[in-house]
């Protein structure tokens, strides 16, 4: 069996704020996002606008048994099947506790709704999947919103 580096994490969320020290907070962690527009225009509609929405992945690997230089591959999988590979990060373990993480900004596109994957590989390696489910919703209008005009004060 193959030795593999040890995952300590991989997922989706709305930002990553690393501090100074290096520590790491990842915000409202997703797996299920739900997209639209706020329209009740059917000329709107009828032109099926798919907004891109941005997401941040965090990966983080730790050596375990494993050094050496290696690439880390990200590819997208959409719910037909269709792969693209995304992005290559060259780093390298350094043994036991040391570790990488990696911090990936995604502009997401949201043309086809489902349950999508990120292919986390260790050169060509699968390490992991991470899962995201797509949603479109159609929300209306808010209607009698009030507009307050800071120069009226009656």
């Amino acid at each position: 069996m193959e030795k593999l580096p040890y995952i300590n994490a991989a997922l989706l969320c709305e930002r990553i704020i690393q501090e100074k020290e290096g520590t790491l907070s990842a915000i409202r962690i997703i797996d299920r996002l739900e997209f639209g527009l706020l329209t009740n225009n059917p000329e709107l509609e009828k032109l099926n606008v798919r907004p891109a929405v941005p997401i941040s992945a965090l990966i983080a690997i730790k050596s375990g048994p494993v050094t050496g230089k290696f690439n880390l591959n990200i590819d997208g999988v959409k719910p037909s099947g269709k792969t693209k590979h995304l992005l290559t990060l060259p780093f390298e373990l350094k043994g036991e506790h040391e570790g990488q993480n990696f911090i990936v900004n995604i502009m997401q596109g949201t043309e086809e709704e489902g349950l999508h994957w990120f292919e986390i590989r260790l050169d060509e390696t699968l390490l992991t999947k991470i899962p995201l489910m797509l949603v479109r919703k159609i929300e209306p209008e808010k209607t009698g919103a009030q507009t307050i005009d800071p120069q009226n004060r009656e």
